[in-house]
């Protein structure tokens, strides 16, 4: 009998214990609380890793486009040289190198052609006067008359 009366007495504090120390969804409410806080942290930096990284994917992609124009343009000004290179030079003609130096034909024999050379584009790229816009290059003055096969030199339009 004194077992069954300590169980009656004993029971309501356990009871009471339990539900004061803490409820299992306040903890489950707990642990949610604190995971979310947890994973938005990460998120809010895994958002910024991605945003550098979606950045840096697209300054790759527009490096590459760059590289494929400026290929394209090279590939199309040796074209256009090999081209204009075929072409008939008769006197008066302007003719270029792929040096980008740049002349007029004064005189035109059977295996070789004169050319008044005026001057030289700097440009550091080649073929500077088969490009898209090749009138608009600078010449430093370069005076002189050479007597050639005419191999080196193509029909151009640079100035």
């Amino acid at each position: 009998m004194l077992i069954r009366s300590l169980t009656f007495a004993v029971l309501p504090f356990l009871l009471t214990a339990c539900t004061t120390m803490s409820e299992p969804t306040s903890d489950v409410q707990t642990q949610q609380h604190i995971a979310s806080s947890a994973v938005a942290q990460p998120k809010t930096a895994e958002q910024k890793d991605m945003s550098l990284i979606a950045d840096i994917k697209q300054s790759q992609q527009q490096a590459k486009q760059k590289q494929s124009k400026v290929e394209q343009e090279a590939h199309s000004r040796q074209a256009r040289f090999e081209h204009n290179l075929k072409q008939p030079k008769p006197v008066g003609a302007q003719v270029c190198t792929w040096q980008n130096s740049i002349g007029h034909v004064a005189a035109v024999e059977e295996d070789r052609i004169q050319i008044n050379v005026h001057g030289r584009a700097p440009s550091t790229t080649y073929g500077a006067f088969f490009g898209a816009n090749p009138t608009n290059q600078d010449i430093e003055k370069q005076e002189a008359t050479v007597w050639t096969d005419g191999e080196d030199w193509a029909v151009c339009g640079g100035k």
